[in-house]
């Protein structure tokens, strides 16, 4: 919770030091990518956690200056689900508000711009078993820290790749003896359009 906290507030106060001598530019990105070394306390029955699976995404955003934010949305079909026949769903899907702070062009060059972000918001897992068992959904309050590069390709059209550690917060269990929480990273390239 300490951790979800710090971000919120690290967000705020960067929102408003936002730069004044620029002004704000509408974004939106898909994306694509894999979440690796997952872990969870929900009831994985077939053993997916801490392997890769699959992601897609898009968000919308703004961005001035040094500053972006944006909202996104990332789904992961086959989280809780591996090759076996025991589960017929275990997606994992966030929904986060993120606070981006860009490397200033004339720092890091025209092309290419490092930036570090962090977020908060919603991470959710949907699962279904053939026995309808442990079927459920689950939401958690989660946030993630990112780090990555935006590569201008044209005016108008960026090249982002990132790395994003997700992490939950922890609650009890109502089935089972099991705390409820998810953690992994997810790496991820995207486009991304300005206007």
């Amino acid at each position: 919770m300490r951790f979800l906290l710090s971000c919120v507030a690290a967000a705020i106060c960067c929102l408003l030091a936002a730069p004044a001598e620029a002004q704000w530019v509408a974004t939106a990105t898909a994306f694509v990518g894999v979440t690796l070394s997952s872990e969870t306390g929900l009831i994985d029955l077939e053993g997916a956690a801490g392997k890769p699976s699959g992601v897609y995404g898009a968000s919308l955003g703004l961005r001035r200056g040094w500053l972006g934010v944006e909202v996104e949305v990332g789904r992961a079909n086959s989280f809780l689900k591996n090759s076996g026949e025991l589960v017929e769903r275990g997606s994992l899907t966030t929904l986060m508000g993120n606070v981006s702070f860009i490397v200033p062009a004339r720092l890091a060059g025209a092309r290419v711009r490092p930036y570090a972000g962090i977020g908060v918001g919603l991470v959710r897992v949907d699962q279904k078993d053939v026995l309808d068992i442990f079927s459920g959904t689950t939401s958690l309050l989660g946030a993630n820290l990112a780090g990555g590069v935006i590569i201008r390709l044209q005016r108008d059209i960026d090249l982002r790749a990132d790395v994003r550690y997700f992490r939950t917060t922890e609650r009890e269990a109502t089935t089972a003896f099991l705390s409820e929480h998810v953690i992994f990273w997810r790496t991820t390239t995207g486009v991304v359009f300005r206007f």
